[in-house]
């Protein structure tokens, strides 16, 4: 083939090649967008910095803090931490519908080049959800997810579902989250300094586990364990949604689906609509009004009650539901609350939690009794001191005594280093 030297199109393109953009920061995928198990946007934060090998501090305040340093709200220091950036407040929220949420996102989308982080935070209900009681103040995990993820090469991260105060159990296990390391037996923040996916905040243990098969049978979980699971349906279906939608539904979508439940129920009456849903008179009014809007738990309750979804609800999609049906859901509804505030009934419930404690006695990180309390459903240990008072005694004993220890070993090891 003959090549004409004269033209030298033939011979090289002199049009400057389009170079696309490049990110400051790893274009990193985020886990389980359109899914109930969608990463949480802490945990995203936590990983990008794993990514580039430094601490999730250092990338906050080397990359991140430099998006804000001309916001007047935020001061400028010459170390910046978390703290100092955010507040303390702030950290906790920055998984919901705050401004420092949005400002987050769009300060990581800027830097990875991404354009889905919001669906890793609320941010998509920021007009229908309070932040009043919507976000946990402690981080909470399902130890058997992280065991299974780990066990199977998975990549380790912490789902927004996770983050949510109304979500008490794991979707997929079905089991209580849990709150207190086994290690340390502390709470922590969902996002720090040092945070590591998987990884305690303040002595670095692994998270992961399995449950004891006692816990099925165990009183305060099997009796809540229905409404539980609606909870963790309910809001998994709310987070796997949020992609779907191209504006954020506004606030007045609440009191038109209270009108319109009102219309089809009560004849519009929206005061016996409220008695039938066992909500406060005034409070129901100020909803209806949409002076005030109910926060998330009240939106479960009257989700649950009607039969719907809060995906629909929200979208103002009206479920076809009888008076009839109603009622039975509402006395329903009613007795779930009963049996939410009954501490132990049956002799099968004690004689499995008493199963619980002796079991807990020989586990190799041996849990303090608040700790088991919890990890069977109880807000208090004072029940299981009622059941047996000597098991009691034994597991605070045991506790306090691995604590101690596992003190003296962590000194010996740092003087010995």
């Amino acid at each position: 083939m003959k090549v004409d030297v004269n033209q030298t199109d033939e011979l090289w393109d002199l049009e400057r090649p389009k170079i696309p953009p490049r990110s400051s920061l790893f274009h990193l995928e985020p886990i389980g967008i359109g899914t109930p198990y969608v990463e949480s946007i802490t945990s995203y934060v936590a990983r990008l910095a794993e990514a580039h090998s430094v601490a999730v501090g250092t990338l906050i305040a080397a990359e991140i803090h430099k998006k804000f340093s001309k916001s007047d709200d935020i001061q400028q220091y010459y170390y910046p931490s978390l703290v100092k950036v955010y507040g303390q407040y702030y950290i906790k929220s920055l998984n919901g519908t705050s401004v420092k949420a949005k400002q987050f996102v769009a300060a990581l989308n800027q830097l990875t080049l991404r354009d889905d982080l919001e669906f890793l935070t609320l941010l998509t209900w920021a007009e229908v959800l309070p932040s009043q009681e919507l976000l946990r103040t402690d981080f909470a995990w399902c130890p058997q997810c992280y065991q299974e993820w780990r066990d199977s090469s998975k990549v380790i991260y912490s789902p927004l579902l996770w983050s949510l105060q109304s979500v008490n159990i794991c979707l997929e296990h079905h089991r209580p989250l849990q709150s207190i390391c086994p290690q340390c037996h502390q709470k922590f923040v969902p996002l720090w300094q040092t945070t590591r996916p998987g990884y305690c905040l303040k002595c670095d243990a692994w998270l992961g586990g399995h449950y004891s098969s006692v816990l099925q049978h165990c009183p305060n979980i099997a009796q809540s364990l229905e409404w539980d699971i609606w909870v963790a349906s309910a809001l998994g279906e709310l987070l796997s949604k949020a992609v779907l939608f191209n504006s954020i539904p506004p606030r007045d979508s609440i009191n038109k689906a209270i009108k319109l439940y009102a219309n089809q129920l009560t004849n519009g009456n929206i005061s016996a609509l409220g008695r039938f849903l066992r909500v406060n008179h005034y409070k129901f009014l100020h909803w209806h009004q949409g002076s005030t809007i109910p926060i998330i738990s009240e939106l479960l309750k009257i989700c649950y009650t009607l039969s719907t979804s809060v995906v629909d609800f929200l979208q103002v999609k009206v479920n076809q539901i009888t008076l009839d049906k109603l009622a039975i859901l509402a006395s329903k509804t009613s007795q779930r609350r009963r049996k939410s505030s009954v501490t132990y009934s049956s002799r099968q419930d004690i004689e499995a939690t008493r199963a619980a404690m002796q079991q807990a006695l020989f586990e190799e990180h041996p849990p303090t009794l608040t700790q088991l309390a919890y990890r069977l459903g109880y807000k208090s240990y004072s029940p299981l001191t009622h059941i047996s008072k000597s098991l009691a005694t034994a597991i605070k004993k045991r506790a306090t005594d691995y604590a101690t220890l596992k003190r003296q070993v962590q000194g010996a090891t740092r003087w010995l280093g």
